[in-house]
């Protein structure tokens, strides 16, 4: 959601671990403005998108699938990890049904209400 806080934590992190701006890039990504970010991204699309503890109101969710449809190749994968706290699970996939998402899996922990779901825009093969 660009909370500076959090890319300020990320660079320290990149910083102790001895990396640099040519190993791993550290930019500000405002869900929504997407555009405003990609000059500083290496590629144009993504095969795969993680997204962490992200979920937590639910006004972000639309501008998260916005971005998450502008940045993700037509055959990758989102990855979304969040724990249920003010926003439902029905608000999450229906708004990336809205981009043409489909969820094909979720991993759940019923103690802490943690869920893992997997998204990808093309139809998810089934298991048999």
């Amino acid at each position: 959601d660009g909370d500076i806080d959090t890319l300020v934590n990320l660079r320290t992190n990149v910083q102790h671990n001895n990396c640099n701006e040519t190993t791993v890039l550290c930019t500000q990504l405002v869900w929504g403005e997407e555009e405003k970010a990609m000059p500083y991204f290496p590629c144009k699309e993504f095969d795969t998108i993680l997204g962490a503890d992200i979920v937590y109101i639910e006004e972000s969710i639309a501008p998260l699938w916005k971005t998450v449809n502008a940045l993700l190749s037509e055959s990758g994968t989102f990855v979304l990890a969040f724990v249920h706290r003010n926003v439902a699970m029905d608000v999450v996939l229906e708004h990336g049904s809205k981009y043409g998402f489909h969820w094909c899996n979720a991993t759940n922990t019923q103690e802490n209400h943690e869920t893992i779901l997997v998204f990808k825009k093309e139809k998810c093969r089934s298991k048999d």
